[in-house]
């Protein structure tokens, strides 16, 4: 499975970026997996997933105004960049992205807990097992 991230966009544009992606697959149902950042080109500073981003991502980071503090994570959030996942199994692979995602900036990110898996899939991590 290949994945795509949008290039980082500022936090301003994330509400409209979403309503374009539920146009174009024309639907609700899918999740995302995004990476917050302080600057346009890195490092990356926090992993996250929403496997219903119009309730929970999309209210989370709407609430974020560009080059802020983000209250939870005590990190400066100017960028976002996010990849989608559409059908069946797409709680699954967002999960196992998170994943990815997680150990690979495991360094440079806020993030303190391994991703939680989606409640309704018995499924592991597929870098460390868990």
């Amino acid at each position: 499975m290949m994945v795509y991230y949008w290039s980082p966009i500022n936090i301003d544009e994330w509400t409209e970026r979403l309503e374009h992606l539920h146009r174009r697959i024309d639907t609700y149902k899918f999740s995302i997996v995004y990476r917050f950042y302080s600057t346009s080109y890195g490092p990356v500073k926090y992993v996250g997933r929403s496997d219903n981003p119009f309730n929970r991502a999309h209210n989370h980071l709407n609430k974020l105004e560009p080059y802020s503090m983000h209250n939870r994570l005590e990190i400066q959030v100017a960028y976002v960049d996010f990849c989608y996942f559409t059908g069946a199994w797409r709680k699954s692979h967002s999960y196992q992205e998170e994943c990815r995602q997680y150990h690979k900036y495991y360094n440079t990110i806020a993030n303190s807990n391994h991703p939680a898996k989606p409640i309704d899939r018995p499924i592991k991590c597929p870098i460390c097992g868990r």
